[in-house]
C-alpha cells in the first residue's frame, strides 16, 4: 500500500516499568487515553497483559496491533480496508475524518467497536483480532463508517442517534457491500432480520438489533435507484438543532422525492428474487406463517397496517391443481 510503512517497535512492555516509558514514545499511541497515562499510572492492566508493539500507518490511518497476538497478514487487511474505505465514502461525498486508530486486540470479545466521540485528536475503533482477515476487514469498514456518520452529523442528531438505530447500523452494513463486497454480514443480516418489512417505517427505531442491520436490504435498492440518498440523509442531519423522532423518515421523503414508489419497488425487487444481491439472499424470515387450503380462501390476513408496510405469504394447495391468487392493492 502506497505511502504505508511497518515500524519496528521503539520500545517492549516486558523491558521496562511504567514510569520508566519516556512520555514521547507513549505518545506514539495518543488518542489511546490508558497509553497517554501510562506515565502516571504505576500498574494498568494493559501494562500487564502487554502494550500493542506495531503498527501500520500514513497520515490519517494508524493500525496498530501486538505481534505476539494477531499477526501482520491481518493488520495489513485492516489497513488495506481502511485506506479503500476511505478513499470510497471522500469520493461519495462524506465528509472525511481525520486521524484513525484502529486497534487489534485478540481479547475483545465484539467483532468491532467505535467511539461514538473523537478523542483529542483521533477517532478510535478496536477490532477482535480473533476474527480471520475477511471478517476483521468488514469489521474495520463497518467501525470507520460509523466514524464517518458521527463526522457528517450535527450534535443534536448525534444526541438522537440511539433512537435510529435501523440508519446508523443498516447504513454500515451498507458501507461493508461496498468496500467488501464479499463480506457475509449482510446476507446473515437479512437472512435473520428480513421480518423488518413487517413494520411500518416509521416505527423502525423498535427494530430488534438483528432487524435494524437488515435495513441494509432496504438501502442497498435505495442507493441503487436513487444515488447520494445516504449521502443527503446525513447532509440533512447536520443541519438539524433539535432532535426529533420522525427526521429520518422525513429526511428521506425529502430526498427521494417521496418514499412510496421507491419503498413499493423495494419490495418487489426484494421478492421476486431475480435480480442479486436478493436473487441470493434468503428472505423466508419475511413471509408469515405458510398458509395451506384445499378450499377457496378469501381474506389471508386482515389489518390495519401503517405507511410502507409490507405482508407476504406463501401457498400451496394440500391437494389438487396449482392454485391460482389474486392479490388487489386496495390501499
Amino acid at each position: 500500500y502506497a505511502g504505508a510503512t511497518t515500524l519496528a517497535p521503539e520500545w517492549h512492555p516486558s523491558a521496562a516499568q511504567p514510569a520508566e516509558v519516556a512520555a514521547t514514545s507513549a505518545s506514539l499511541f495518543s488518542g489511546f487515553d490508558i497509553f497517554a497515562k501510562l506515565n502516571s499510572i504505576g500498574k494498568s492492566v494493559r501494562w500487564q497483559l502487554g502494550l500493542p508493539n506495531r503498527r501500520i500507518m500514513d497520515a490519517t490511518l494508524h493500525v496498530v496491533y501486538d505481534i505476539d497476538k494477531t499477526t501482520e497478514e491481518k493488520a495489513f487487511a485492516v489497513y488495506g480496508a481502511l485506506t479503500q474505505a476511505r478513499t470510497r465514502f471522500k469520493n461519495l461525498g462524506f465528509a472525511s475524518p481525520g486521524w484513525v486508530i484502529a486497534y487489534l486486540d485478540r481479547d475483545f470479545a465484539q467483532e468491532g467497536r467505535s467511539d461514538s466521540v473523537r478523542r483529542l485528536l483521533n477517532w478510535q475503533i478496536t477490532l477482535g483480532a480473533w476474527q480471520d482477515k475477511d471478517d476483521l476487514s468488514s469489521a474495520a469498514v463497518h467501525e470507520y463508517f460509523h466514524i464517518v456518520q458521527y463526522h457528517n452529523m450535527s450534535y443534536a442528531a448525534w444526541v438522537d442517534k440511539l433512537l435510529n438505530p435501523w440508519v446508523m447500523e443498516g447504513t454500515a452494513v451498507w458501507a461493508e457491500m461496498q468496500v467488501t463486497p464479499d463480506s457475509n454480514s449482510a446476507p446473515d443480516f437479512v437472512r435473520r432480520g428480513a421480518d423488518f418489512v413487517h413494520t411500518g417505517m416509521r416505527n423502525w427505531g423498535s427494530l430488534s438489533e438483528t432487524q435494524a442491520y437488515a435495513t441494509v436490504a432496504f438501502f442497498h435498492y435505495m442507493e441503487a435507484e436513487k444515488p447520494g440518498t445516504i449521502l443527503a440523509l446525513f447532509q440533512t442531519w447536520q443541519r438539524i438543532a433539535s432532535p426529533s423522532y420522525a427526521y429520518p423518515v422525513d429526511a428521506l421523503e425529502a430526498a427521494t422525492g417521496g418514499l412510496g414508489p421507491l419503498y413499493t419497488g423495494f419490495v418487489q425487487e426484494m421478492f421476486a428474487k431475480q435480480n442479486e444481491p436478493y436473487k441470493s439472499w434468503d428472505t423466508r424470515k419475511a413471509y408469515g406463517q405458510p398458509v395451506t387450503f384445499d378450499q377457496a380462501v378469501e381474506i389471508l390476513w386482515n389489518e390495519n397496517l401503517p405507511p410502507y408496510t409490507t405482508r407476504a405469504v406463501t401457498v400451496t394447495a394440500a391437494a389438487g391443481p396449482a392454485v391460482g391468487i389474486l392479490f388487489t392493492d386496495f390501499n
